[in-house]
């Protein structure tokens, strides 16, 4: 298989630090660029929502003034409905109240109940038609008996499109007349052109039947025509984006007068949005290409700067590995410089490493023999105690396993030190947790220490197993562990002690694990006390802490 230079199967792709630098740069410009189209975007939508809520201002506005000039009609009908010429029949009376009220802002016409006028202050007294030109608003009074104002209709007199605002006189709760202000669309338009918008909205008037009363724009073409559809359809003040009656595309809203029952409609051009959206889009494009020019150009000139350091770098990596002598300084890049001076101490650092190294495999070889002779020690003892081949192969096994717990805790460690707690809790396992009680073993202790410990920690358990407090349900066994100050030096103690168990008596001979807890423990430098009470054994140990602390004095304690 063929393999690369750098040892591996498949090579990877290599680029110019011109390509990362311009990468880089694009990485930079193209978030910015899209926040800033977002910022735009958002900018247009707040745009279209401020003129959607202008259109919904405008619109309340118009409907109210509808409204309004509707109530003032009303009310002008109701104060001449009390003229006592009225109640009397003085049509002549009548007449000329009305007219002289009315100032020729409207007309005012009186019907009967039967819709025959009897007075019509649009023509000179006695020349009104002989019935009335709006039926509809009779029949519609005949069932509400209150206000109406009616749909536009060709009056008789005006011969042109007009509608009227009209109300009842009854008499005893029956409609005796039918008393109206004739009114002409232009009053309407009037009242659009009193909103003063630009130019470019579009507002407009349509009664029940749909029928244009008004427009702002082009009113005479299209009073009398029926409003298309998709301009009535909407809900009341739901702004939609639609065509107008020219055929443009609008934002429309429309609403309905609580007084006359008639549509308003309101259309502004949607090229007033389209077109922000355009000049934001042309902005953004103008800065996307703005952005990116400025990226490659600056990406080339400090691509310059890094390859130009690089290459010094370069060459004083090759004279590193020909153990040849090069300078640190020169470049233009801070961090060129600190890989020289980097190469200049890891030259350094290499000679102290190896011989580091050295001291290492002489240091494990040492402990290795140490390890090697414990064990050729256990092995020799635990056959030579008077037991069988089997029971010195279950003895064997144990301690082996006990110092091999010792040595994994150890090799985890880097061999810096094992947890003494963690000693114990290997050597009891899960099984005996509710029975035995360990405190005060924080402490961290040296690779030979660890042995020791796990040696005599494992001969404790192991006779608490056979003959002592493990060997009953009830028994109890309490490890404690402290440190003590004796003499101006630190000394560590581990109190051993059973409860709970059968009764105690002192061993008539010493076997290897007597060894191990006395003899072997007095050579490691600790001092051993054990009393055989008949409530349970006692052991304890002292031994000074720098005889087990590791070499780094900060390993000495460890959390719980």
């Amino acid at each position: 298989m063929a393999v690369s230079p750098a040892g591996n199967s498949r090579s990877r792709a290599s680029y110019k630090a011109l390509t990362y630098l311009s990468l880089f740069g694009l990485a930079i410009a193209i978030p910015l660029l899209l926040v800033l189209g977002a910022l735009l975007l958002q900018s247009a939508s707040a745009q279209r929502e401020q003129l959607e809520n202008r259109i919904s201002q405008v619109l309340d506005a118009l409907v109210n003034d509808i409204d309004r000039d509707l109530d003032r009609d009303i009310t002008i009908l109701h104060t001449l409905a009390t003229s006592q010429a009225l109640v009397s029949g003085d049509w002549r009376t009548f007449y000329d109240q009305a007219k002289a009220g009315l100032q020729g802002r409207a007309y005012l016409v009186l019907v009967d109940s039967d819709g025959r006028q009897l007075v019509n202050t649009y023509v000179p007294y006695g020349e009104q038609p002989a019935m009335t030109g709006d039926p509809e608003t009779m029949r519609r009074m005949a069932q509400i008996k209150a206000p109406v104002v009616s749909n536009l209709f060709v009056s008789l007199v005006v011969k042109k499109p007009v509608f009227n605002v009209s109300i009842p006189a009854l008499q005893g709760g029956q409609l005796r007349y039918v008393i109206s202000l004739g009114l002409l669309p232009e009053d309407l338009v009037a009242l659009l052109a009193a909103q003063k918008l630009g130019p470019e909205w579009a507002t407009m008037i349509w009664d029940a039947h749909g029928v244009i009363l008004a427009r702002s724009r082009n009113n005479a073409r299209y009073v009398g025509t029926p409003v298309p559809q998709n301009m009535r359809e909407h809900e009341q003040r739901t702004i939609v984006r639609t065509t107008n009656l020219d055929g443009a595309d609008v934002l429309h809203a429309t609403g309905r007068s609580l007084v006359s029952g008639w549509g308003v409609g309101i259309n502004v051009p949607y090229s007033l949005i389209s077109q922000q959206m355009r000049n934001s889009l042309l902005l953004w494009g103008a800065v996307a290409v703005l952005a990116i020019t400025i990226a490659l150009a600056l990406g080339l000139r400090f691509a310059r700067q890094i390859t130009a350091s690089l290459s010094l770098a370069s060459k004083a990596a090759a004279a590193f590995g020909h153990g040849e002598s090069f300078p640190i300084a020169g470049s233009r890049l801070v961090e060129a410089d600190a890989f020289l001076a980097s190469l200049k101490s890891a030259q350094e650092e290499l000679s102290k490493a190896q011989s580091h190294q050295k001291l290492l495999v002489r240091e494990l070889q040492h402990r290795t023999q140490n390890l090697f002779a414990v064990i050729q020690s256990i092995i020799s003892r635990s056959l030579t105690d008077g037991r069988t081949i089997a029971q010195a192969k279950q003895v064997i096994a144990g301690r082996l396993q006990a110092l091999a717990r010792a040595h994994a805790i150890l090799a985890g460690a880097a061999w810096e030190g094992a947890p003494l707690w963690e000693i114990l809790k290997r050597e009891f396992g899960e099984d005996f947790s509710h029975s035995v009680e360990v405190t005060g073993c924080d402490i961290v202790v040296n690779a030979g220490a660890a042995h020791q410990f796990a040696l005599i920690i494992h001969e404790l358990a192991t006779n608490a197993l056979k003959y002592g407090a493990l060997s009953a349900p009830a028994g109890r066994i309490s490890v404690a562990g402290s440190v003590e100050e004796a003499n101006g030096a630190s000394q560590f103690s581990l109190m051993w002690s059973e409860s709970g168990g059968p009764p105690v008596a002192e061993p008539a001979r010493k076997g290897f694990g007597s060894v191990i807890l006395f003899d072997a423990a007095k050579q490691f430098g600790m001092d051993i006390s054990v009393k055989y009470d008949p409530k349970g054994l006692s052991y304890k140990l002292r031994v000074p802490m720098r005889d087990i602390a590791p070499s780094n004095p900060s390993d000495g304690v460890v959390p719980m």
